[in-house]
């Protein structure tokens, strides 16, 4: 009886997690979201927001992946950053403003 509950179990942690597959909209709002907690992190540090997208650690921002990121704006006041998919535009700034660009 245990073995049947234990594949029963199995199955659906399976299902649960091909219904977490993301869309690219998903993928990409996800992506900005650690940017936007990756660039306050800076700022409360260095009282600034990076220019540099090597000052990130793109390793624990695996939604990232495939996407081109470019920061257009950084001061000590604000930021924007772009990311793009072949398909897709978005931007964030900030005040945690999320825009779709196209």
């Amino acid at each position: 009886m245990f073995k049947i509950l234990f594949f029963a179990i199995i199955f659906l942690v399976n299902d649960f997690v091909f219904a977490l597959t993301l869309t690219t909209e998903d993928k990409i709002k996800s992506c900005m979201a650690g940017i936007y907690f990756k660039q306050e992190t800076i700022h409360n540090k260095t009282k600034k927001y990076t220019k540099n997208l090597s000052d990130f650690d793109f390793t624990n921002l695996l939604d990232c992946k495939g996407l081109e990121i470019e920061i257009k704006e950084a001061s000590e006041k604000s930021f924007i950053v772009v990311v793009k998919d072949k398909a897709q535009s978005w931007k964030i700034d900030s005040t945690k403003t999320m825009t779709k660009l196209n």
